[in-house]
């Protein structure tokens, strides 16, 4: 998977509540805008669209490292996301490390950004 052009991720989080507007472009992709409002309790299951696609998602704590799992479907085929957020100790850094799998196989992400 290409990495997109430019990519924005606003994050607004009171824990439990943790709020994820994704703005990206490029990447083969096209623009592509989506929102996941989640709780953070592992529990509470969180609907929403992604790519046209309904996505259900859970969200969790791993120590400091916030874990988002997702299940939805791409060409309607089921995928399965696994997203793990870790903030940097001074707060200007976030990785996200994502391992997905889904119709086109098995693969995994890393994801560096900086805060502005």
């Amino acid at each position: 998977m290409p990495a997109p052009d430019s990519r924005t991720d606003v994050i607004e989080h009171k824990d439990p509540s943790f709020k994820l507007t994704v703005d990206q472009n490029g990447g083969g992709m096209g623009p592509m805008t989506f929102t996941l409002n989640a709780l953070t309790d592992g529990k509470t299951v969180s609907t929403w669209t992604v790519m046209g696609n309904d996505a259900k998602s859970t969200a969790h704590w791993d120590g400091n490292t916030l874990v988002v799992h997702t299940d939805t479907k791409i060409q309607d085929d089921p995928a399965t996301f696994e997203s793990r957020y870790t903030l940097s100790p001074d707060g200007n850094t976030l990785n996200v490390q994502a391992h997905f799998s889904g119709p086109m196989g098995e693969g995994n992400t890393k994801l560096v950004f900086a805060k502005k």
